[in-house]
């Protein structure tokens, strides 16, 4: 039954990982001259300080199509809704040496000039990158900004009023479509240049900074996470004529928050809870305004109360009033996104002195979890495994803040470099890139000035082109698979705070000294040169280099590279996992799962490293190295493949294995239960024993004590992946483990929600068939839990509560009218199926006088029994 449940939780991640992972053909850019629609759903890009709106494609455009134009703004009167804007004639600008999309041959249909890019009128390069270059350079002196467009024949069509929508009119192409080329000359208010060393030492920042200020307070503040970003910006400024307005707005939100209650009515989300603490704490360490103190120790202890179990957030509070005070999160689990704000603004409380035990302990349990994803990936969506790039919408960023202001110098100095890294992948990020954009300059800031300027440098593209004629800076749609999530939302404060990184007002952007040394010129450059690493022109030797880089992309590519190669590099590997440089130790376990050909001496070594290795995080690497690839492996003969088999043992040893120094929450283990398990489709990997198929014959001795470990695994995901087995245990394994089958049961793994669901009902169904009277209670409990997963567990509830006959019938009418009904109306497919199965057993077993026993004598003694519910103390 756990399948339909984690088939759904699945899927659900799988689509929500979608816009990173798919690769499909893409089609052609639009030519809009010919009257041709965006490819996309238009996501109209603001163009600067032009007052331009631009539909843009979504894959190295040329061209660009006018959405809107803003009244009052430099391109009112001068361009039109649907220009086409080809090229830019004035100012010459040339691309950015990182920019490998250069053309030396014009692309557009009809011209064919070769030469210097850019001298036909024709962008030459991405059409946002070329644009934004020119803007700046326009702005630095005259102002003056030459285009040439392509102008269409255009009609005026006004759209009725609709409900509450008004009438509105745009401009239409005439067909047939027509128009001619023009040049346009934009006036654009003079800025000044960057300085080399911006945004340290220039002139152009400072008038930035004074735009975006004074729109915030012309604008007002108002309350939700993008204006207490505004009013941190206005804040990390420095100056004093902007405290009143924000003080107004800290005042009222301190207020608000000494009513919110963990236990009551009143309280917050974590995503507004998280930035709003944010707000606070650094508003009163800014001014020691003691009319928010209440307020922030209030919100404080909120949000410690409704953290989960192991450190993290969802998208609200944890339900304290059901499970108690560190159980499972809300919603399907942890969202680490809001997580490590959650955490950073604890530690921020802590400096204000709030330091409560809930408040330490918070930080603690966050400081444990995001400790392993050091040197091992980017920190991921939830409670899952490190994800193998430099950053993804931010999280490494954020995380790289949190880790300064805790002091942790080697966690600083990895994220730190993981972000910088990731400056040409900013634009990714699930529902939405926003998050990104706020946090990556103040990560690569706590490398020092020069790492921050090159940050800022490299993504000065994007920045330039957010900003509006007005000051104001907006959120820009990812052209693709944005679902609009941050329509409208400003960023105002978000680049205030990125200009305003030399003053060093806040503890977010530094006012305490980074605690690691400023990078290198060389660290820099290395840093700079992994986001674009390419190993397929480079030599089987510069790939064994490469291995040894910082970087964990670096050395997954180089690996992956490795693997496609006729070069047996096999001894050297084995080699190089002796190597005093641990890059180089990790980068060569890497390389075996891809190039280790079947090699038993490989396997024997990574096998000493998964028994003996001190380095937890060196173990990690060697246990990737063994997973089975997924697919079919026959058409790849360099992977370790099936030589990893013997590992087995050595695996189960380590799986049953709690080092609360290197890894309190136990991830390692959780991994190693996919390694051997794992049976679905979305993972890279397959495991030894897929869905537990080939687990009765491994040794008892090893096998046991895994799945005690397993089960009571703090990630749901590892005790779903575990109870996989159930069917393949004997009578006399099941009363090894009747402990943590029952405890794993009825009470839900404290993380990953999602993926938890399996545990409970492959559970529940074992102890209904064996007739354990506590399998009942657990199933009535289980069928009636409130919260996601809902899809899979009344099919599994009602599967389970069918092998107790008559115990049922009691039950009977408050499960038809409270849980089947609703469930299977307006329901169809699996679900339904499943349902409606499970409750014609019920029926048909409801008057059967079923012997029950109890699991009480397998629990006496044990050293896993369920967990007391703790609450919190009434103030």
């Amino acid at each position: 039954m756990h399948g339909l449940l984690l088939a759904t939780a699945v899927l659900f991640l799988a689509n929500m990982q979608a816009d990173a992972q798919k690769t499909k053909d893409e089609p052609k850019e639009p030519d809009y001259t010919k009257g041709e629609a965006p490819a996309e759903t238009p996501s109209p890009w603001a163009l600067g300080s032009s007052g331009a709106f631009g539909n843009i494609w979504y894959k190295d455009p040329r061209t660009i199509q006018i959405a809107s134009v803003e009244i009052g703004t430099p391109v009112d009167g001068k361009l039109k809704q649907l220009d086409v804007i080809l090229g830019v004639l004035s100012p010459k600008v040339k691309p950015d040496h990182r920019d490998v999309s250069v053309d030396s041959t014009c692309r557009r249909p009809g011209c064919g000039a070769t030469g210097k890019a850019g001298e036909c009128g024709h962008f030459a390069w991405e059409s946002r990158k070329a644009l934004s270059s020119a803007i700046t350079a326009a702005e630095k002196s005259g102002g003056k900004l030459v285009l040439n467009i392509w102008r269409p024949v255009t009609k005026s069509v006004t759209v009725p009023a609709k409900g509450k929508k008004p009438a509105t009119t745009h401009l239409a192409l005439v067909e047939p479509v027509s128009g001619e080329n023009m040049q346009v000359t934009i006036e654009l208010p003079v800025k000044g240049a960057f300085s080399a060393t911006a945004p340290w030492d220039c002139e152009k920042t400072k008038v930035l900074i004074d735009n975006a200020a004074q729109f915030i307070v012309k604008r007002g503040l108002n309350t939700g996470i993008s204006d207490y970003l505004d009013a941190l910006g206005l804040l990390a400024t420095g100056e004093e004529k902007y405290l009143p307005v924000v003080a107004k707005l800290a005042r009222e939100e301190a207020k608000r928050s000494e009513a919110f209650d963990i236990m009551g009515d009143k309280g917050i989300g974590t995503w507004q809870g998280a930035y709003l603490n944010l707000f606070l704490t650094e508003y009163y360490l800014l001014t020691k305004d003691e009319q928010v103190l209440p307020g922030i120790k209030s919100l404080s202890i909120y949000l410690a109360y409704g953290q989960d179990g192991v450190g993290t957030w969802s998208h609200g509070m944890a339900n304290v009033k059901v499970n108690g005070l560190y159980g499972p999160s809300m919603a399907y689990g942890a969202m680490n996104q809001c997580s490590t704000i959650c955490a950073m603004s604890l530690v921020l409380a802590q400096k204000c002195g709030i330091t409560t035990k809930p408040v330490n302990d918070a930080v603690n349990r966050s400081k444990q979890f995001y400790r392993y994803f050091v040197d091992k990936g980017t920190v991921p969506y939830g409670d899952h495994d490190p994800a193998i790039n430099h950053d993804n919408n931010g999280r490494n960023s954020n995380t790289t803040v949190l880790y300064d202001l805790l002091g942790d110098k080697e966690a600083t100095k990895y994220f730190s470099r993981m972000a910088l890294a990731s400056y040409n992948i900013r634009e990714v990020g699930h529902t939405g890139h926003f998050f990104a954009w706020q946090w990556g300059a103040l990560s690569a800031s706590r490398g020092g000035p020069a790492a921050a300027q090159a940050f800022v440098k490299e993504t000065r593209w994007f920045t330039e082109l957010e900003r509006r004629a007005d000051g104001s800076s907006v959120y820009q749609y990812q052209l693709k698979g944005d679902p609009h999530k941050y329509n409208g939302w400003s960023t105002t404060g978000q680049r205030l705070m990125q200009h305003c990184l030399p003053r060093k007002v806040l503890y977010i952007t530094g006012k305490n000294a980074s605690c690691i040394a400023p990078f290198t010129s060389e660290e820099i450059k290395e840093t700079l040169e992994a986001a674009t690493f390419e190993p397929k022109d480079l030599s089987a030797k510069e790939l064994l280099e490469k291995l040894g880089s910082w970087s964990l992309v670096v050395r997954k590519s180089a690996a992956i590279e490795l693997g496609k190669r006729e070069d047996n590099v096999v001894e050297q590997l084995i080699t190089m996992l002796d190597s005093p440089d641990r890059y180089a130790r990790y980068g060569a376990a890497t390389a075996l799962r891809f190039a280790g050909r079947n090699s038993e001496k490989a396997v024997d070594k990574l096998i000493d490293i998964v028994e003996n290795d001190k380095d937890m995080t060196m173990r990690y690497y060697a246990v990737n190295a063994l997973a089975l690839p997924s697919g079919d492996t026959s058409k790849n003969p360099n992977i370790l493949g099936s030589a990893s088999l013997k590992a087995v043992p050595a695996l189960l040893k380590l799986a049953a294995v709690h080092d609360p120094e290197q890894d309190p929450m136990r991830k390692l283990s959780a991994q190693i239960a996919s390694v051997m398990l794992y049976g679905g489709s979305v993972s890279d990997i397959s495991g030894f024993f897929p869905n537990g198929k080939g687990t009765d014959k491994l040794d008892r001795a090893l096998l046991i004590p895994a799945m005690k470990a397993w089960l009571m695994n703090p990630n749901g995901g590892a005790r779903t992946v575990a109870s996989s087995i159930y069917p393949h245990l004997s009578e006399k394994d099941l009363e090894l483990v009747w402990p943590e089958i029952y405890v794993s049961s009825k009470v839900q793994a404290p993380s990953n929600v999602m993926f938890s669901g399996g545990a409970m009902a492959n559970g529940i169904l074992l102890l209904a068939k064996h007739g354990y009277k506590e399998g009942f209670t657990a199933s009535l409990d289980y069928l009636y839990k409130d919260g996601w997963g809902k899809f899979g567990r009344v099919p599994a509830a009602l599967e389970a509560l069918s092998y107790y006959g008559s115990a049922v019938k009691p039950h009977l009418e408050e499960i038809r009218t409270k849980e089947y009904e609703p469930f299977v109306k307006g329901r169809d497919g699996r679900e339904r199926n499943a349902c409606e199965k499970a409750w014609q057993k019920i029926q048909a077993n409801i008057d059967k006088e079923v012997m029950l026993k109890s699991i009480e004598p397998y629990l006496k003694g044990a050293d896993v029994k369920p967990p007391e519910k703790i609450f919190p103390p009434k103030e």
